[in-house]
């Protein structure tokens, strides 16, 4: 028998068929060294202790390592070869005690990624490494070369479990759905029982296998909160922050990691489902993550629906709940916190209410769509959830009086502005506020990118937008539509601002019309139109 033959051998989970081929293979090696340890780091991957003491009394060193400087015990933990090999409850316990007792050091670093057995152990959520080394007084808060202990590392896999955990659900639904299926056409079919269980086998077998492989994911991911639960008790600091500033649970609120989450944040009593739903979350942090259980389990413990974020700009410091969910067009999310109670008309620190999100660059994104796709027109339901809790479509939103028509006009781009103002030109809007600065969203729709803004000026234009005004440098919207950056644009917004009664004789606080700025601009045929308008 060779390496692979024995490796098939313990992947069949044939453990005494396994034990029974080392004292030939043993003798067949016993001048090759290497080979013996190659059987030594497979006993060990394996956590077969029976194998392991054969090997040693053969004159196999404890001590021995790969070329990657992996001892016996990083490739207990690392599970190379074993992975997907379900060891019996207690294995890898016993293995460790016993590499233990014969002096194996897990306080050595690997020369792969310079790593400590247990942190491998973390990875892969091998529960009965950490629970076995900290019932032995082990020092167990050495930290990888990132300042990551072991409850970092283990929080940040968990995430990936979960995920996968998620797709395997996914796939036992279909599975199970296809079977049915399946069972439904052999009844229309009229089969015979035999026929029948011919003609569904393969779908049960697909059912069976996908369920069996959920159940296993959820095993995995039970065993991440063991394992992050064993290095907490074996005196690991919980809060320690790794060298990007984070802490494990920063990183477990990240990865969505919900039960660790609320160990982490000291809410979770046993199985304790409102903890468990919160996920050691603030407002804020369900909200970011679009987390609707969340947000509904943490509004009822009584939180402040309207407290601002205390945290850098950049990470939606100063921030509402409710502003969060608008700067990501997530509507569902903004509904949740309005059904909760959320003021719709609050002002945060600067002066602005949620509504005014939709419109920051700096920190606008893509909704938490499905698959990370926009959903087509989450903004107007984010603002028709908004007017239903009581927001005043006219009302200013920020310090600089502006209304939420003013911030759309005012925006770049397509999206969500497009959508924004389909919606609030079904609304009985007031088209001529102007915010403090004098500014108009008439004067905004002419002096933006072109592209859209010809139907906007037109929908404004026939709703009653009035041409006249000035603002503080005594610009018209005459004056914002001739300093348009698309030429060509620039005349067709003015000739239909002229057509609606603009005066191009109006003269700003420099003295100049409207003529005199499209000299400037040197665009011919805008002067040709104003000068037959004088």
């Amino acid at each position: 028998m060779n390496y692979y033959e024995l490796k098939s051998i313990y992947n069949q989970n044939k453990l005494d068929e396994a034990l029974a081929a080392y004292p030939q293979m043993i003798e067949e090696y016993k001048d090759n060294e290497e080979e013996i340890r190659k059987l030594a780091f497979l006993a060990a991957d394996f956590a077969h202790t029976e194998a392991l003491a054969l090997l040693f009394e053969s004159g196999v060193s404890p001590s021995v390592t790969d070329k990657y400087a992996f001892t016996l015990l990083h490739h207990l933990a690392r599970e190379e070869e074993s992975r997907r090999c379900l060891k019996p409850v207690g294995a890898v316990a016993a293995a460790l005690e016993f590499l233990l007792d014969h002096k194996v050091s897990y306080l050595r670093k690997d020369e792969n990624e310079n790593m400590i057995c247990y942190h491998y152990a973390a990875r892969n959520a091998t529960a009965e490494f950490i629970e076995t080394l900290a019932k032995r007084g082990a020092k167990l808060n050495i930290a990888d070369k990132d300042g990551n202990t072991g409850i970092h590392i283990a929080c940040e896999y968990a995430g990936n479990a979960l995920w996968d955990a998620e797709l395997a659900k996914r796939k036992a639904e279909r599975t199970k759905k296809n079977h049915e299926e399946r069972m439904a056409s052999a009844k229309e079919r009229n089969l015979s029982d035999e026929e029948t269980r011919d003609y569904i086998q393969t779908s049960l077998d697909d059912k069976q296998d996908a369920h069996s492989e959920y159940e296993n994911q959820l095993a995995l991911v039970e065993n991440f909160f063991r394992t992050v639960k064993a290095f907490a008790e074996g005196g690991v600091d919980i809060d320690e922050k790794n060298a990007y500033g984070q802490t494990a649970l920063d990183i477990a609120v990240k990865k969505g990691a919900k039960k660790i989450a609320a160990f982490l944040a000291g809410t979770l009593a046993g199985e304790d489902d409102a903890a468990i739903a919160a996920g050691g979350m603030t407002l804020h942090q369900a909200v970011e993550r679009a987390d609707i259980e969340a947000v509904k389990t943490i509004a009822a413990t009584g939180a402040d629906l309207n407290a601002v974020k205390d945290a850098p700009k950049h990470n939606f410091g100063g921030y509402t709940p409710l502003a969060i969910a608008c700067a990501f067009i997530d509507y569902k999310t903004a509904e949740t916190l309005l059904g909760c109670g959320s003021d719709p008309s609050f002002r945060d620190g600067d002066g602005r209410m949620a509504a005014a999100y939709f419109f920051l660059g700096e920190t606008n994104a893509f909704s938490h769509a499905e698959e990370g796709i926009v959903r087509e027109k989450d903004a107007a339901k984010t603002i028709r959830a908004l007017t239903g809790a009581g927001f005043d479509i006219n009302q200013t939103v920020d310090d600089d009086s502006d209304t939420l028509l003013i911030l759309a006009c005012a925006a770049r781009g397509r999206w969500p502005k497009e959508d924004v103002l389909e919606e609030l030109l079904r609304h009985n809007l007031d088209l001529n506020h102007a915010n403090r600065f004098g500014i108009t969203a008439l004067m905004y729709a002419c002096t933006r990118n072109f592209d859209g803004m010809e139907n906007l000026q037109i929908a404004l234009l026939e709703g009653g937008a009035d041409v006249s005004p000035a603002d503080q440098n005594g610009d018209t919207a005459l004056h914002y539509a001739v300093r348009n950056d698309n030429k060509t644009g620039a005349k067709v917004l003015c000739d239909m601002l002229l057509e609606f009664g603009a005066n191009a004789d109006s003269v700003n606080n420099e003295g100049k019309t409207a003529l005199d700025i499209a000299v400037e601009q040197d665009n011919e045929p805008l002067v040709k139109l104003l000068l037959g308008k004088i």
